[in-house]
């Protein structure tokens, strides 16, 4: 009897290993999963300030119609210059900076057999060469005289920037910037002037984003086990692809659309090698980040990079 009682005792005092496993694979799992939401946030914090949230943008309230049935968005373009040194497109649209500022935006060329001695090929000499610049017909019609500044790659472009007198209206519907990147593969739309004055609209898609110096924008965005990593250019140097050629002086000054009607960039000239009828199906456009900065531009901002090739 006092065996067995000594026998109980001794047991009681063995710990219970069976809820001791338990309590600690339980706080095991616990902690493995306080520190995976712990990684997870700092993923979406990190995330979050590499690809900023798109800005919201209400679309066009005729994007959405036909484009037989869009109002109109570009207009003649005539540009009498002193000299043959720089060749005028005959189309523009209206835009508006940040600061409310109606532009007109429109493109120029060189001629073909530029040298040295024509001098130096600036915004400066854009600016004296310039007779006038007439945006719109009849009445309506706008009278420019001088351009805006909108930095070096613009310029280089072929973009060029009339601001509008104070109090003048557009002489056709004015079209909103987008404010959002774009990325190759994006749908893209051309309205274009037509020779009776009408327009015609068509229908392509974003090569690419490319810079004209060949910088890249570097982001990566993390989810969960995955990462992917984007890189873009500034627009500078898009190159777009439409759905049929196109002849090469119906497109360049035209203004590219997305499917909400807001601006993407402007036609500046063609990429692709032109065929014997003066038709190809890709351009070059100068939009997006580049386009933005432009037509916001102050010559006593100007990037280091700009300041650097001075």
């Amino acid at each position: 009897m006092a065996k067995e009682r000594a026998k109980y005792r001794m047991s009681s005092y063995v710990p219970n290993y069976t809820w001791w496993i338990i309590g600690l694979t339980v706080l095991g799992w616990l902690t493995h999963l306080g520190i995976g939401l712990f990684f997870e946030s700092a993923k979406t914090t990190t995330r979050n300030k590499l690809i900023p949230p798109p800005i919201a943008q209400e679309a066009a309230p005729w994007a959405a119609k036909p484009p037989t049935e869009w109002p109109k968005l570009v207009t003649e373009a005539a540009g009498t210059m002193k000299t043959p040194l720089f060749v005028a497109s005959n189309q523009a649209c209206f835009v508006e900076n940040d600061e409310g500022t109606l532009l007109a935006l429109t493109t120029v060329g060189l001629k073909t057999d530029v040298s040295e001695k024509d001098g130096d090929i600036d915004p400066a000499r854009l600016n004296s060469e310039i007779g006038e610049w007439s945006i719109g017909s009849g009445e309506q019609a706008l009278k420019f005289t001088q351009v805006r500044d909108g930095g070096e790659d613009a310029f280089v472009a072929g973009l060029v920037i009339l601001p509008a007198p104070d109090g003048a209206k557009a002489p056709v519907s004015t079209v909103t910037l987008r404010k959002n990147n774009y990325r190759p593969g994006a749908p893209a739309f051309a309205v274009a002037r037509t020779a009776d004055g009408n327009q015609r609209v068509y229908r392509g898609s974003i090569l690419d984003n490319d810079s004209a110096d060949g910088s890249i924008e570097i982001t990566s965005l993390t989810l969960g086990r995955s990462r992917t990593i984007y890189t873009n250019g500034d627009g500078s140097a898009t190159r777009v692809h439409f759905d049929e050629a196109i002849k090469v002086g119906d497109l360049l000054g035209a203004a590219l659309v997305d499917s909400d009607g807001l601006l993407m960039a402007v036609i500046t000239s063609p990429q692709a090698e032109v065929g014997r009828d003066a038709k190809t199906k890709t351009f070059m456009a100068f939009g997006m980040k580049a386009l933005r900065e432009a037509i916001n531009f102050h010559p006593a901002a100007k990037r280091p990079m700009e300041r650097a090739k001075k």
